[in-house]
């Protein structure tokens, strides 16, 4: 069997998810061939599917190091670089492949999904365009471009690239929790509702999907079913602080003052620095006559966001 040949036998079983045995065939092939440069990619690529991504950083690196211009081995580089935090290097690979193929969608698509990550939100969707003008079809790069639209404060712009993104995989969950967030943020919640709910029927372990659900039934007044959703998302990832805040804010609405304190506890707990939670616990504490700890909270929240200024007013009230 020719190298060439072994090689594509591992390519196939990596397509059929069995990594662990393409990547002993990789092995083989970089036993006999160890400057071929295709055989490092791909058990790089294997190493990825696995999670395994600093054995996958050296087989980048020796693929680049036997070819110096391998486009994919830089970009596959920098998504390793990405996943494991190691952003300035990511870029720098990114980078790369712009410069070796400027014409080339993903070289852009990658370096902006880098970008979202840093919430560098203008410059991820400057590539998001231009990987879209060099190639339309291109459906990773609508999606991506709908969530930076969405933190942008563009709610609108982002239902069209995710409507967009949905034309080409319907059954993307991702797609339609983020759609779904954009109508929310419109206050079309019947439409809102409709994407959390495919989300869900797509994906029933989709933490934040049921997270969001629930803040659009606690504005319809559903509070049962916002509570519902609330406790299946914590059932899923316990440590998501933005729902232990949610809940707090509905128990809150409710009335239900010492259960409002309990998820803003969880919350801070997760995430110390919410201005909006301190902020908030600080007026259940003060209902339930907790000055001192009210006043506490509304300090912190106040150190964490010097321009608050209804939390100066109520800090002043309380200790008038």
């Amino acid at each position: 069997m020719t190298i060439k040949a072994l090689l594509n036998q591992g390519v196939d079983r990596a397509r059929r998810r069995d990594y662990v045995g393409a990547i002993s065939i990789f092995n083989q092939v970089i036993e006999q061939a160890p400057s071929y440069e295709k055989a490092y990619y791909n058990r790089a690529c294997a190493y990825c599917d696995l999670g395994r991504y600093e054995a996958a950083l050296d087989d980048f690196t020796l693929a680049i190091h036997f070819n110096p211009n391998y486009l994919h081995a830089y970009l596959h580089r920098g998504n390793a670089q990405r996943h494991l935090g190691n952003y300035e290097a990511a870029r720098d690979d990114f980078d790369r492949g712009v410069a070796i193929a400027p014409n080339e969608a993903k070289s852009y698509g990658s370096r902006g999904l880098l970008l979202l990550d840093l919430d560098q939100y203008d410059d991820a969707i400057r590539d998001f365009d231009r990987a879209l003008a060099l190639q339309p079809d291109f459906p990773k790069a609508y999606l991506w471009r709908g969530f930076a639209w969405l933190r942008s404060d563009e709610p609108q712009l982002a239902v069209t690239d995710l409507t967009r993104a949905l034309t080409y995989d319907e059954e993307c969950p991702e797609a339609h929790n983020n759609r779904g967030l954009a109508y929310f943020y419109l206050s079309e919640y019947d439409r809102s509702l409709a994407d959390f709910d495919r989300a869900i029927a797509l994906d029933n372990q989709f933490p934040e999907a049921y997270n969001n659900r629930a803040n659009v039934r606690a504005e319809l007044g559903d509070e049962a079913g916002a509570l519902a959703d609330y406790r299946k998302a914590l059932s899923l990832q316990p440590e998501l602080d933005q729902v232990y805040y949610n809940r707090a804010v509905l128990a809150q609405a409710l009335g239900d003052l010492r259960s409002a304190v309990s998820d803003y506890d969880h919350s801070l707990s997760i995430s110390s620095d919410n201005s909006d939670a301190f902020n908030n616990r600080g007026n259940v504490r003060a209902g339930l006559g907790d000055k001192a700890g009210a006043l506490n909270d509304y300090s912190e929240a106040i150190r964490l966001d010097p321009e608050r200024a209804n939390t100066y007013n109520t800090r002043g009230l309380i200790r008038l």
